[in-house]
């Protein structure tokens, strides 16, 4: 744990950022599918048929998700690279 500290400490401003990005993306896109199952749950119409919906917003959340760290990990390896 003490490693993987050092190594976030180390970041650049950069790469922290696109982080914090992808954090803020993966929770908003949770917060939505919740919101839109518990619609459905309590049966308001807005949502009842499309359950569908949750299960794209949840994929295409973690896809952006992980192309975000992955590129705050490319990111900070290139420009690491370079000093």
């Amino acid at each position: 744990m003490k490693i993987i500290e050092k190594r976030f400490a180390s970041m650049n401003r950069g790469s922290k950022t696109l982080l914090k990005i992808a954090t803020f993306a993966l929770l908003a896109g949770l917060v939505s599918a919740g919101f839109i199952v518990a619609s459905a749950t309590m049966g308001l119409s807005l949502f009842a048929q499309n359950l569908k919906m949750v299960e794209w917003l949840m994929i295409y959340t973690l896809r952006v998700w992980v192309i975000l760290v992955c590129g705050s990990l490319i990111l900070d390896y290139l420009v690491g690279g370079q000093r």
